[in-house]
């Protein structure tokens, strides 16, 4: 996997943190690390219910900075 850190978009933010996995063509955002074990789990539940179903290379992007959801972009 590999790990981006994102430059923040103002001097008084956190860089954001950007996961590229080795399997399927999507990029997960994670945002700030705040809660990243509770993000984390938000992903290994979509990966395990929703990549199943609809397929490894059916999304481009994976949100999960945002609390309680995940946000995706399909191709």
């Amino acid at each position: 996997m590999q790990i981006n850190v994102l430059p923040p978009p103002n001097a008084r933010t956190q860089p954001e943190i950007e996961l590229i996995p080795r399997v399927g063509d999507h990029v997960v955002l994670l945002g700030w690390l705040d809660g990243y074990e509770r993000k984390l789990d938000k992903l290994l539940a979509f990966y395990r219910k929703a990549m199943p179903k609809e397929g490894w290379n059916k999304w481009n992007y994976i949100n999960l900075k945002y609390d309680g959801q995940v946000v995706c972009s399909k191709r």
